[in-house]
């Protein structure tokens, strides 16, 4: 009895941990194969002239230029983006544009605007129903403990 749970705690640990490196492969891997550059590549080797993709969130905006804010990997980067703001203050934005000196887009491509209150209703929204969707599992399922394993009710 003691064996087989020792036996199915091993296997959990290492399906675990082979998940834990997938994710760890994946994250630190991804920008490199993206088919526009993002922030990775702005920040390595700068692609002057190149279409690239960049999303933050608008906390300046001027008469002929805005700019957008985003923490990447520890670092704050402020992008300029030149040209009218469809957005507000507060508003996360995506956008597609050809990269200029001192970190501006000089022309955007094409733009995607998420008001700040729809963001943080999306967030709230998947929040809830996580919470719902796990209610609905433990009221079907419960864990035994002794043999380690989900039961139905």
């Amino acid at each position: 009895m003691k064996l087989k749970f020792l036996h199915k705690l091993l296997i959990s640990c290492l399906l675990i941990l082979i998940l834990a490196l997938l994710c760890f492969y994946y994250a630190s891997n991804y920008e490199k194969h993206l088919q526009i550059p993002s922030y990775g590549a702005i920040l390595s080797n700068y692609p002057l002239g190149e279409v690239v993709h960049v999303e933050g969130s608008v906390v300046n905006i001027y008469p002929d230029s805005y700019n957008l804010i985003q923490n990447y990997q520890g670092l704050t980067l402020m992008i300029n983006v030149l040209g009218p703001s469809p957005a507000h203050l507060g508003d996360h934005v995506s956008l597609l544009g050809v990269l200029g000196p001192s970190n501006q887009i000089v022309k955007v491509q094409e733009i995607r605007v998420i008001s700040g209150w729809k963001w943080e209703f999306g967030l709230l929204r998947s929040f809830l129903a996580l919470i719902f969707m796990v209610i609905i599992f433990f009221y079907f399922w419960k864990f035994n403990f002794k043999n380690f394993e989900f039961r139905r009710r």
